[in-house]
């Protein structure tokens, strides 16, 4: 599930909740506990439970016009009207509930919640931000606006700042704030990484893995680290342990391996544990494109008999892929030797030189594609999610 929806449904329970417990609503008091008003509420919480939006809008606003003093019932209408595109009657709605003197504060926090996302949707971010930060200050019990701002943060690649707010819903709920801060030190150390500071990587990477010991992704961080210190035997530990845990990760621990291979001259060890992936079953999303690496590594081999036998096992697995026609058209031409042609051998040893995997990494919540395995969607956010 993608961080928008669950933010979704967060703010969705949240404004219900209210419905519910807030000592605005006068029907909840005692007071219209039947007729119009309470009808037509009734009838606008149904027809949101039911999705039908529409029809929401249009009951909430006949309950506005006969009861003006329910915060609640207005700032799910403000949200109606967020949600389906009218931005400038959504944004009055919730300056007009911000703008009276006594309001409770929940239905604060809410609305500056509300204008968060409102704000988001009209690109504009730094407005976003403070308005999420407003909505903590009024309930700082509140997880909601610390998940946004948290998100927004993460989005914006500051990352100090957003571990800082998991850590802040860590107080709140233990477990949820421990994997969100752990998921953003994953990827705060794979940055590091990437701009040489190993040190700080390290450090990251450990701190992960420590609070949340089965999260994968800490452990190939950690593995990236310590390779890059040069502790060549603790990140090959690591980077397997990651494949332990998540079969998905197999691939990226298998060409991790393989850059230390080409290091240690050590392919062997390398090709014992493709095959012992495979011989696993893993999950065909996965498996082709290990079986693409054995392929590959037989043909660097000149094992024209091994190799024959992983592409047909390769078309089984990914029939379409680019991947397996041009290790099948490298085969062919290796079987054939220079009948192939100078030209066409020149093309296929150019193949070699390139990475194994052409065919994209895709994100199964949202569909985008990725040269790279992502740990998180940078579309939708969604964690773990590329095959």
């Amino acid at each position: 599930m993608s961080f928008f929806w669950l933010l979704l449904g967060l703010v969705a329970g949240l404004i219900i909740g209210t419905l519910g417990a807030s000592g605005t609503l006068r029907w909840q008091r005692g007071r219209r506990r039947s007729g119009p008003y309470r009808q037509r509420v009734d009838a606008a919480l149904a027809h949101v439970a039911a999705g039908d939006h529409a029809a929401a809008r249009e009951a909430l606003r006949e309950a506005t016009q006969l009861e003006s003093g329910d915060d609640a019932i207005f700032l799910l209408l403000g949200e109606e009207m967020r949600r389906s595109g009218d931005f400038s009657r959504a944004e009055k709605i919730f300056d007009v509930v911000l703008a009276r003197r006594e309001l409770d504060p929940g239905i604060r926090s809410t609305c500056h919640l509300l204008r968060g996302r409102l704000m988001e949707d009209e690109g504009r971010d730094e407005e976003a931000l403070e308005a999420y930060r407003q909505a903590i200050e009024a309930a700082p019990d509140r997880v909601p606006p610390i998940v946004a701002l948290g998100r927004l943060h993460s989005r914006f690649r500051r990352w100090e700042e957003a571990i800082d707010n998991a850590e802040k819903l860590q107080r709140l709920n233990p477990e949820r704030g421990r994997l969100i801060a752990a998921r953003r030190r994953v990827l705060l150390a794979r940055e590091k990484v990437a701009e040489g500071d190993a040190r700080g990587a390290l450090e990251l990477a450990r701190k992960a893995a420590a609070d949340v010991p089965d999260l994968a992704a800490a452990k190939v961080a950690l593995g990236d680290a310590l390779y890059q210190l040069g502790k060549v035997a603790a990140a090959r530990e690591a980077w397997v342990e990651a494949a332990g845990l998540a079969p998905w990760l197999v691939p990226a621990s298998l060409d991790r391996l393989e850059s230390l291979a080409t290091a240690t001259g050590d392919r062997e060890a390398v090709r014992h544990f493709a095959t012992a992936e495979v011989d696993k079953g893993l999950d065909p999303d996965v498996g082709w494109r290990v079986l693409a690496w054995l392929a590959d590594e037989a043909l660097r081999r000149d094992a024209l008999g091994e190799a024959r036998r992983w592409c047909r096992e390769l078309e089984r697995s990914a029939p379409r892929s680019a991947t397996a026609a041009r290790l099948w058209a490298r085969l062919a031409a290796a079987e054939d030797g220079m009948r192939a042609g100078p030209a066409l051998l020149e093309v296929l040893h150019g193949w070699q030189e390139e990475p194994i995997w052409i065919d994209p990494w895709t994100c199964r919540s949202c569909g985008h594609e990725s040269g790279q395995l992502e740990w998180r969607c940078p579309r939708c956010q969604a964690w773990e999610s590329y095959r």
